[in-house]
């Protein structure tokens, strides 16, 4: 099977990769420096620190449902520009799958990276990346 939904983008300092794995059986998911699991209402860790070069990956670990689709949006709620570096929609997953969509990116240099997820509406909840 292949993979669905592959975008690439590249912006001064990073660089992004969307991934939305259809299967099991297909490559093993690439190392990265950190994992952040999104869950219902929460990003698991909510806040680390990685190296300057570091890559993470959120993974949505909900199931499948319009309802359980969650969002790594950089920035805070209300920030006017929130989502300019990066507004990634991670579905949940499906029967026979063991999670839902992938969102990985590397961080070239130190700095404080502030995200959040604008589902549930109203109920947004916040990381934090410190890439040193």
């Amino acid at each position: 099977m292949s993979r669905a939904g592959l975008r690439r983008a590249a912006l001064p300092g990073i660089a992004i990769a969307c991934l939305a794995w259809t299967s099991c059986d297909e490559d093993p998911v690439p190392p990265v420096d950190l994992e952040v699991r999104v869950f219902n209402e929460s990003f698991n860790p909510r806040q680390e620190t990685i190296p300057a070069g570091g890559t993470v990956r959120w993974v949505n670990y909900l199931r499948g449902a319009p309802e359980n689709r969650r969002t790594v949006t950089s920035g805070s709620p209300g920030d006017e520009d929130a989502g300019e570096r990066f507004d990634i929609s991670l579905e949940g997953f499906g029967n026979g799958e063991p999670y839902g969509d992938v969102f990985t990116l590397t961080f070239a240099q130190p700095e404080t990276v502030r995200y959040f997820s604008r589902l549930p509406q109203g109920r947004e909840f916040t990381g934090m990346i410190i890439v040193q």
